[in-house]
């Protein structure tokens, strides 16, 4: 997860990222770009089981990341999903 060290983190952001299920998966690359190969598909089955899910989801939308994979949605769905109040809320 060396990406992070290019965004602005907080104490906060930083304890639900201990939690995240992707910090155990170093063989996958959450920021692949294309959207349709298999290591993305893998990384969206890491996140459907991540207990702090919606917690990255939301990290991503609050701090406008559109590459990579956060909280299981590709930039294509988080873009075309966030409301006025730039938080998203995962269904189960």
């Amino acid at each position: 997860m060396a990406i992070l060290q290019e965004f602005r983190l907080n104490d906060e952001d930083r304890e639900w990222m201990r939690n995240a299920a992707c910090r155990h998966r170093p063989d996958l690359d959450f920021f692949d770009m294309y959207e349709r190969s298999h290591m993305h598909r893998q990384c969206i089955e890491v996140c459907q089981s991540c207990p702090v899910a919606q917690e990255c989801l939301n990290y991503a939308v609050t701090n406008e990341i559109w590459h990579g994979i956060w909280g299981g949605k590709t930039p294509n769905k988080r873009a075309s999903t966030v409301p006025s109040n730039n938080l998203i809320t995962l269904k189960p």
